[in-house]
């Protein structure tokens, strides 16, 4: 009696009912998305001000890029199998209270969305300072001034990062050829990355 009740409260099957509504959907996301990649960098830019970059220690040097990449797909390969056991998770769920229609998808995006931005932002500002895929590379993540990121500007440079892929991924080859091996997004944040 309780579950069909509950499966009752949460099945958004009328979602399915409403003609047009799955569009409506894509573009809310799509405009939501459009204004996070304006937004974002523009609001880390200004918040983060400007103070100079540190000089590097004799001992210390930017992390090369090819150890960032293979980092990045260490990191990514290990939210994937996250991400698909809460789907496993959800689809459990499912069985048990019913179908959720279109708003499935609508939070299983949002939940992906919140898995990603957790993971960096609570390893980035870490005592490690370092992402799981960090830590094997040996690569540390810093503000300019060599200090462990706070919350905000981790958040601010993960809300960035879609923006240096946008246009053929310039923004992210720009680490092979800025000074500091930088991205677009480590440039908005002033994040730079050394090797341990």
């Amino acid at each position: 009696m309780t579950s069909k009740y509950i499966g009752t409260i949460i099945n958004f099957t009328m979602y399915e009912q409403q003609p047009g509504l799955m569009e409506q959907i894509i573009v809310g996301y799509s405009v939501f998305f459009l204004a996070v990649m304006i937004v974002a960098p523009i609001l880390t830019y200004f918040c983060v001000g400007e103070r100079a970059y540190s000089d590097l220690q004799p001992n210390q040097r930017y992390a090369p890029a090819w150890k960032r990449v293979v980092a990045y797909i260490i990191d990514i390969g290990i939210l994937w199998v996250l991400q698909k056991a809460i789907v496993f998770l959800i689809g459990l769920l499912l069985l048990f209270f019913g179908t959720f229609g279109i708003a499935a998808s609508v939070l299983l995006v949002i939940g992906s969305l919140f898995l990603y931005w957790l993971y960096f932002v609570l390893f980035h500002t870490s005592n490690q300072q370092a992402t799981l895929g960090m830590k094997v590379m040996k690569i540390r993540i810093y503000d300019n001034q060599h200090q462990r990121l706070n919350f905000w500007r981790a958040t601010g440079r993960f809300y960035s990062a879609p923006l240096s892929t946008t246009i053929l991924f310039i923004g992210d080859i720009m680490v092979i050829f800025t000074k500091r091996k930088q991205g677009l997004h480590d440039l908005i944040a002033k994040t730079i990355h050394l090797e341990d």
